[in-house]
């Protein structure tokens, strides 16, 4: 097979991966309120199908590499696709039981293919990476805020949450269909276990660099996945409609891909990006407040807390991939940033609604993560500025 037909192959498995990569979370954000009425949900039920995702994005950050090596990127990916498409479909044929045991399924694929997929990126497009990573998380954005908005009115469509939820099994089989040929192509490029010292593992882990891009990407992945389960619900419980709540968090995850994806292919030509971390989470911030202030604002808080959250994703990638002296040091640092910053995520959001069972509102839950928030400004000041981590040769 010719290299210009892999690459082709390549960019649409991509492609395919990506677009299933979010819509199994951010739907479920939209139809929360309808499954927890539907299946009499209490508030720490709710909670736990709302965090187990992201919780098991952070396990799963510690154990893709282990997968990788064992089976290859490739053919772990079309792995995990499967795996999606069942739990997305077992998810629905029962009570809560089987929502629970769908949603792990669907948390430890999704965990996959997030630390997976950027290596495929590198193989694959390695004279385009900014471009290819651009383009997969611009992806995550849209097919997540499309997600947002269609789940609503496909449950009223055809009888509720269940078609809605299950729908997205489908296109997990899809992306196994289309990654399929680049397995059968050879190019598994199967990972092979770098070898990290203990110089290496100190450098990253105990540098201002490595703590501060760590803390960075913990704080934007928690507002995230908080919006992304509970911001309907918070909208319905100010009044708004499920199908307006919907709406409004396509929106939110809309709103900011087209800066975000324009302002990746900058990231690298700046030399200190503390100011620019700093501000777009300050970005963030306002929005929050505009949020928890409610009315008509609410709808300006979402559109700031999306422009907000489409470029520090990005952006913390990039500090992953350009602060480190060595490959070794950026996958110990992808490895730390993703795993405890997605299993702070779950934290957070299971502490948000566990706050909101606790206390009958939403304002506890909204100060906590305008705190994180204000946190990220801080740290995402400290990390964008800091200089690259030395290289364990040096030592």
């Amino acid at each position: 097979m010719t290299k210009a037909r892999i690459s082709a192959i390549a960019i649409l498995a991509v492609v395919a991966m990506s677009l299933v990569a979010r819509p199994p979370i951010s739907s479920m954000g939209s139809l929360l309120p309808e499954v927890v009425e539907s299946l009499g949900l209490s508030g720490t039920q709710s909670g736990i199908i709302a965090s187990t995702p992201v919780f098991l994005f952070g396990i799963g950050a510690f154990v893709s590499p282990w997968l990788a090596t064992r089976f290859g990127v490739n053919r772990s990916l079309a792995i995990v696709a499967v795996v999606l498409a069942s739990a997305l479909a077992t998810r629905v044929l029962g009570g809560y039981e089987a929502l629970f045991f769908g949603t792990i399924g669907v948390g430890v694929a999704i965990a996959v293919i997030n630390v997976l997929l950027p290596s495929v990126v590198r193989v694959e497009f390695r004279e385009h990476i900014a471009a290819a990573t651009g383009l997969y998380t611009a992806l995550f954005g849209v097919s997540a805020s499309v997600a947002a908005a269609i789940s609503v009115p496909i449950s009223k469509s055809f009888g509720g949450w269940q078609f809605s939820l299950g729908f997205w099994a489908l296109a997990a089989f899809a992306a196994f269909l289309a990654w399929l040929p680049l397995v059968k192509s050879g190019s598994a490029h199967q990972a092979t276990k770098q070898l990290v010292s203990p110089n290496d593992r100190d450098l990253v882990l105990r540098s201002k660099s490595g703590v501060s891009i760590i803390m960075f990407f913990a704080a934007q992945s928690a507002g995230f996945y908080l919006v992304l389960n509970w911001l309907p619900t918070i909208l319905v419980d100010y009044g708004y409609t499920h199908s307006e709540a919907g709406n409004l968090l396509g929106m939110t995850t809309f709103v900011g891909v087209p800066i975000a994806t324009l302002s990746s292919f900058f990231f690298k030509r700046l030399e200190n990006l503390g100011k620019l971390a700093g501000i777009v989470s300050l970005v963030t911030v306002l929005g929050y407040l505009a949020l928890i202030l409610g009315g008509n604002l609410a709808i300006v808080g979402c559109l700031m807390i999306g422009v907000g959250q489409a470029v520090t994703f990005p952006l913390a990638l990039t500090l992953i991939a350009t602060r480190p002296s060595t490959n070794a040091q950026v996958t110990l640092l992808s490895t730390w940033a993703q795993g405890a910053g997605y299993l702070f995520a779950a934290f957070a959001t299971f502490t948000a609604g566990l706050l909101r069972d606790l206390t009958g509102t939403w304002s506890a839950s909204l100060v906590l993560i305008l705190a994180i928030t204000v946190l990220q400004v801080l740290v995402g000041y400290v990390a964008g500025r800091s200089k690259k981590i030395n290289s364990a040769v040096a030592v």
